[in-house]
């Protein structure tokens, strides 16, 4: 069974002097849900949600000051089929919300009150360092940080962080989905 997993970015807004200048972001931060579509209906190919890159639930996430598009993200993502998590995540990084909370509403309309109770609680800080010990055992040891990073059977795919560059990788390590 081929396990892949992404840690995802957030888009970021044009007020955020926190996010590197365009040019040191990944090209190709839509492709996990492209990949999604193309290997989620194989039965050899298991994707997991999209995790936020948070380094400190307290502090700073990779992309941002204060981490609060990805706390909004965990408190949504949460409960979500992985399916719905990336199409979620993939409204989320396109949205052109200037703050996390009107993203949230609107990529997520039906989910936005328990959202915020989660975001406003102990959940959502819970979640949030749950994501935290997550992302940093996923790149320990490892001198970047740029994201999206994907996953494939536990081996990180660096610098294959593109559309073009993981399907071959996906399908040299068992995937049978139509696209190999």
């Amino acid at each position: 069974m081929t396990r892949v997993r992404g840690l995802r970015r957030r888009r970021a807004a044009a007020s955020d002097h926190s996010v590197p200048s365009a040019h040191a972001m990944p090209r190709a931060a839509g492709d996990y849900p492209k990949l999604y579509a193309a290997f989620a209906s194989d039965p050899n190919t298991n994707f997991t949600k999209p995790g936020p890159a948070v380094k400190d639930p307290d502090g700073a996430c990779v992309h941002e000051a204060d981490c609060d598009w990805e706390k909004w993200t965990v408190c949504v993502i949460e409960p979500m089929a992985v399916a719905d998590a990336v199409a979620f995540v993939a409204c989320m990084d396109t949205s052109n919300a200037t703050d996390a909370s009107s993203a949230t509403r609107g990529c997520a309309a039906a989910a936005f009150d328990a959202a915020k109770t989660c975001h406003d609680g102990d959940d959502g800080h819970a979640l949030l360092a749950d994501a935290a010990a997550r992302y940093t055992a996923a790149v320990a040891g490892e001198a970047h940080q740029f994201i999206p990073d994907v996953f494939i059977n536990g081996e990180h795919q660096i610098p294959a962080y593109s559309y073009d560059r993981l399907v071959p990788a996906i399908c040299a390590a068992g995937s049978t989905a139509s696209v190999c």
